[in-house]
């Protein structure tokens, strides 16, 4: 890593590479794993998802 110049724009890294590991990959990888909490946040929001999730289970 350099020390001089503009820094490395370590910010869009972070946000970048856990997206890329672990909606996908860890799904992939991990079939026990449960999922990311970001998509059952959105699938909570519609009351026909909540239902279908219970009647599953």
């Amino acid at each position: 890593m350099p020390a001089y110049g503009r820094p490395i724009n370590r910010s869009r890294n972070k946000k970048r590479i856990p997206f890329a590991e672990s909606p996908y990959q860890t799904q992939k990888t991990k079939p026990f794993y449960i999922p990311q909490p970001q998509r059952q946040k959105h699938q909570q929001r519609s009351l026909k998802d909540k239902y279908s999730q219970l009647e599953i289970a």
